[in-house]
């Protein structure tokens, strides 16, 4: 192991004395670069206030002379962070000791991360009151929003944390502020489900407007399927609460699939739209899972259990589904007439909104007259040979926890073995590349998820592939994952993976000497 490398890993570990140990007898200048080196996108500080090492923070800061506003990237909860600041990391991680070192070391409270979010963000993202206290007590700014648009207001009525927007609230934050969607601090209550915290806006004079979607915060609890009934009269029409506290509301399906007309669709733009947050997509996706004594597990919502719930579901999606592959083929047919356009290439967004749309009809019942129809248009589907953003197939995005979001809504989680296993199933290519020779185990591999690897090397793909930095997937998995022991490469290697791996790096001549099919399995392992 380098250096570089040692140094960043007892950071991140808390190793104190390793760390003054590897640093003994090197200069200044060689200090200071390697404070300035970043290991996976991230500087020993930053992690060593990720991880909240206190002592660690200030040997770094004073001995190491480590700049306290260096950003960097770090994971939370399985997403990745940029131009994370160390203050940003620990108010995050609810850290208060290692808070209160950097900002006596001269941290700015207010440095964001690339999507603009502060650390005051972070700690109300996260419940972290006392962080919150201390920082705003440090001048941080109440309103400064993401890039969205998202204030600390926003975000703490969101995550249903009282005390926090409380205690914003009675220091000055704007309670009718908009993001850049229109929606306020009313409409994030309102998709949480908080009463509570709904009053108490109230009471500081938050106001019932429309967002840019043209939805109100009631109508925002009732695509969410929440229920904040003392603040509404029962509406007769189908944009209303009473449309998710119906177990077996056949009537109210029947109105759904009305509403929830397709044909005024025209473009793969407006289909992105649609994903945002209007209520064809997300109402009837609550609905789906949601009723006045709902369970939280996915398959045993109350309206599944109706036959006739399971068969409007199914006309609603899967014409959706059908629509978006018949306005794909449109756009496939002109850019092949142009010599300009890649033909197959596709806004990444909308292979995400046709993948979660797949995920959706996988939960719900169907017949087996059904089940051919919809395995038959993701059959057609994948002939489209469509990608996204960097090469990437549906099936790489399949696999991709970034595939989770599309909208203002969650709607489905990624990776998805559930849709992996039907776009397999429907003729995916297991062995497909995107732009840096990455196949789909490469991304399972990068994300973790070893139930989706084995599954993709049951389907046939070459488990010691090497992508364009001549990694294999096992070279991506996390050393610390449990992934790592579920995936034996010994399981995996045939002899003629070794004669490749042989073949490639001696650098021995092989074109013209062996078959063309063997020439492209040593490519493999270029």
């Amino acid at each position: 192991m380098d250096l570089k490398s040692a140094v960043f890993n007892a950071a991140r570990d808390g190793k104190l004395r390793l760390l003054q140990k590897l640093l003994e007898n090197k200069s200044d200048h060689d200090v200071m670069k390697l404070m300035a080196e970043k290991t996976n996108g991230a500087t020993p500080l930053l992690m060593a206030a990720r991880y909240g090492h206190l002592e660690l923070v200030e040997y770094l800061i004073e001995c190491c002379c480590a700049s306290v506003e260096v950003g960097g990237s770090v994971n939370f909860d399985g997403e990745i962070i940029e131009g994370a600041p160390p203050l940003w990391a620990a108010s995050a991680a609810g850290h208060l000791k290692v808070v209160q070192s950097l900002l006596g070391h001269g941290a700015s409270v207010n440095n964001t991360t690339l999507t603009n979010s502060t650390p005051l963000r972070a700690a109300c993202f996260d419940g972290h009151l006392d962080i919150v206290r201390y920082l705003v007590e440090h001048k941080a700014d109440l309103e400064v929003a993401n890039r969205h648009g998202h204030t600390c207001l926003m975000i703490s009525c969101y995550k249903g944390h009282k005390e926090i927007a409380q205690y914003l609230l009675e220091k000055g934050a704007d309670v009718n502020r908009k993001s850049v969607k229109g929606n306020t601090a009313l409409h994030d209550c309102a998709e949480s489900g908080s009463l509570e915290i709904m009053k108490m806006l109230l009471k500081y004079g938050s106001t019932m407007e429309k967002d840019g979607y043209g939805m109100t915060p009631l109508l925002s609890a009732s695509v969410t399927g929440q229920s904040l009934s003392p603040f509404a009269k029962p509406p007769d029409n189908i944009t209303s609460m009473p449309l998710l506290s119906n177990n077996n509301n056949t009537e109210t399906c029947r109105k759904l699939i009305h509403t929830c007309n397709i044909s005024v669709i025209y473009s793969l733009s407006e289909i992105k739209l649609v994903s945002s947050g209007q209520r064809g997509w997300a109402i009837s996706y609550r609905f789906r899972y949601t009723g006045k004594n709902s369970s939280h597990d996915e398959n045993k919502g109350p309206c599944t259990r109706s036959p006739k719930f399971s068969y409007a579901f199914f006309r609603i999606r899967h014409p959706f589904l059908s629509k978006c592959l018949l306005l794909m083929r449109k756009r496939r047919k002109s850019n092949l007439r142009s010599t300009h356009t890649v033909p197959n290439r596709y806004d990444s967004q909308v292979l995400s909104i046709i993948l979660h749309l797949i995920c959706l009809l996988e939960k719900v019942p169907c017949t087996v007259e059904q089940d051919h129809f919809k395995k038959e248009t993701i059959y057609k589907f994948l002939k489209l040979q469509a990608c996204g953003k960097n090469g990437f197939s549906p099936l790489h995005l399949a696999v991709d926890r970034n595939t989770t979001c599309v909208g203002r809504y969650p709607v489905c989680k990624f990776p998805s073995f559930q849709v992996a296993s039907i776009l397999l199933e429907c003729g995916a290519d297991v062995n497909c590349r995107d732009e840096d020779d990455n196949s789909p185990l490469h991304v399972a591999a990068s994300n973790n998820h070893p139930d989706i690897m084995n599954l993709l090397i049951s389907c046939g793909t070459h488990f010691d592939s090497t992508n364009s930095l001549k990694q294999t997937a096992c070279d991506l998995l996390d050393q610390k994952e449990l992934a790592k022991n579920l995936i034996q490469p010994i399981n995996h290697t045939t002899l003629q993976c070794l004669a490749a791996r042989a073949i490639i790096k001696h650098g021995l001549a092989y074109r013209g000497n062996i078959p063309e099919r063997l020439e492209a399995f040593v490519l493999l392992h270029r």
